[in-house]
């Protein structure tokens, strides 16, 4: 249990530092990301702290893509749901969001339910691996909300989702600012076109970057 406990520590060190590795035993696995929701790890970044940067993108989906079929790769505990769903009113949106803790979709699931029924705003959760999931549908906008630069190469798994995109669909990416971000927003604007740029800060948090893409 040590030997485990000290190597998950070494990975996320490894991935701070220098980001997501391509060497298996230097990445984050299910059970890394199982033990981190397990021990509200990540689940309190997820809370009002983060409720600008979801409320941007939120908006950005809106008026980008209003067709609102959305797909959000690694979902975490669900705090883009009530902000998007707000944000689409009553207008009929689908809601995908994907990830690899089961721990932190059955908190996403539960916001669901808070938020009670709707006959506008339908919402699925799956569980995978961004490398693994094929979407089963095709989507006005697929999100990667903090979750990319836990991708070993951000560029090809982004590509890889091109294909569930509409002709006029987008990508959102939003990554908090590190040193080691700077590789993946340069592989991404060398291939996608880039239609709209912020940031958001708050207290006490680094600042987030928000860039909305378009299809090649």
């Amino acid at each position: 249990m040590a030997d485990r406990m000290l190597g998950n520590r070494i990975r996320y060190l490894w991935y701070l530092i220098a980001g997501a590795s391509s060497i298996p035993a230097l990445q984050l696995g299910r059970e890394w990301w199982e033990s981190d929701y397990e021990q509200g790890g990540l689940a309190r970044t997820e809370g009002d702290v983060e409720l600008p940067r979801h409320l941007l993108v939120a908006g950005l989906l809106r008026h980008y893509a209003p067709g609102g079929a959305i797909l959000d790769i690694g979902c975490g505990s669900g705090g883009l749901i009530a902000p998007l769903r707000d944000s689409f009113g009553g207008v009929p949106s689908r809601y995908v969001g994907l990830d690899l803790s089961t721990r932190a979709l059955d908190m996403a699931a539960e916001r669901v339910r808070d938020l009670g029924e709707s006959d506008a705003f339908t919402a699925e959760l799956v569980q995978g691996s961004f490398d693994e999931y094929e979407a089963r549908a095709t989507f006005d906008a697929v999100i990667f909300s903090e979750s990319l630069y836990y991708a070993p190469d951000p560029l090809r798994t982004v590509q890889r989702f091109l294909g569930a995109l509409r002709e006029s669909g987008i990508v959102v990416v939003t990554m908090w600012r590190r040193p080691s971000r700077r590789r993946v927003w340069r592989a991404l604007r060398g291939e996608l076109p880039e239609r709209s740029r912020c940031r958001v800060t708050v207290p006490r948090r680094p600042a987030w970057d928000i860039a909305v893409f378009t299809r090649p």
